[in-house]
């Protein structure tokens, strides 16, 4: 039986998340779409660091908000601060040097996924375990998809050191979310295959080490050098 047959909560998901993707990608301006893009992810970003600093805050003061216990607080702020905001600022950056290259359609979708997601894989822990095996899932592969163009795109840096520094990011996140799709469909199927101090230390360190760092320090470089005319800066 396929997934959404046995829970109608993953269709609905699915609709969801395609049906405003699919309105937006045939915008009539293009490169007016791309711009409010990468501005939405921003503020997205920014409000994932407001969510991961309320839990937190009620993670380090003992809270327990709709139940949730420990660890689980403490790695839903983990969550929104690496897979949230860093994650979505990459990808902004990511879309933002594509843009100077006319190569980016495909890639708005892509980052506007990428940035939506961690909301709702955090929903899924209380909507349904299949609608948050679904997001997350759909989240590894958008961030893999991500890795792949922040792969290609990286190599195309002016700097040498951002260069280095995405291609180091794209090959430690993509390992990073066969991890997560893995502890996925092991957490949904009930196995023990991977457990949450596992996936803390591997990919979690391949997360935040791995991908955010270098990926931030990267663009943050060859962002320093803005191109004659473009007056947009990392966070625009």
């Amino acid at each position: 039986m396929a997934l959404w047959e046995a829970d109608p909560d993953v269709l609905a998901f699915i609709i969801l998340i395609v049906t405003p993707l699919a309105a937006l990608c045939r915008g009539a301006d293009a490169d007016h779409v791309h711009r409010t893009v990468r501005r939405i992810v921003i503020g997205i970003a920014q409000v994932d660091l407001a969510v991961g600093g309320t839990w937190l805050l009620a993670s380090r003061l003992g809270m327990r908000p709709m139940g949730i216990q420990e660890p689980i607080g403490l790695l839903t702020a983990v969550h929104f601060h690496f897979a949230g905001f860093a994650t979505a600022m990459i990808g902004a950056a990511t879309l933002r040097f594509a843009e100077r290259r006319g190569k980016h359609s495909w890639l708005t979708a892509l980052v506007l996924m990428v940035a939506g997601l961690p909301f709702v894989v955090a929903a899924g822990f209380v909507i349904s375990p299949a609608v948050k095996m679904a997001a997350a899932l759909l989240f590894s592969v958008s961030v893999a998809g991500l890795a792949i163009s922040l792969r290609a795109f990286g190599r195309r840096a002016e700097n040498a050191t951002a260069r280095i520094l995405l291609q180091v990011a794209a090959g430690a996140i993509f390992a990073g979310m066969v991890l997560s799709g893995t502890y996925a469909v092991a957490d949904y199927l009930g196995s023990n295959a991977l457990t949450i101090p596992q996936m803390a230390r591997t990919h979690g360190i391949l997360n935040a080490v791995g991908f955010c760092l270098p990926g931030l320090l990267g663009w943050l470089v060859e962002s320093s050098r803005p191109l004659p005319g473009d007056s947009t800066q990392f966070v625009a």
